[in-house]
């Protein structure tokens, strides 16, 4: 749960109650596959949202289980810099 609420609040995501078994997070995010990419080229492996949310908005699913708490805070610097990068080419 530290490391959820750790990630979270580094992304100023709220996080309503409980979040199922706290293992993952999910992230609305505006372009799945860049986000998807920037992060793999960062050392990151994140999840397509898309075959668990068919038809809605595009997301990542995150496991957190095995970060440490800096993971969570350069995790999050990492997504910051993809989400605040737009549709540019960042990698």
């Amino acid at each position: 749960t530290r490391r959820l609420y750790a990630l979270a609040n580094r992304l100023g995501i709220r996080v309503p109650g409980r979040h199922g078994e706290g293992m993952h997070i999910w992230l609305n995010v505006p372009n799945e596959a860049q986000l998807i990419q920037f992060l793999a080229a960062k050392g990151w492996a994140v999840q397509s949202g898309t075959p668990f949310n068919p038809g809605k908005q595009p997301a990542v699913r995150i496991t957190i289980s095995n970060l440490s708490l800096e993971d969570c805070q350069t995790l999050a610097d990492d997504i910051a810099a993809t989400l605040a990068a737009g549709g540019e080419t960042i990698y």
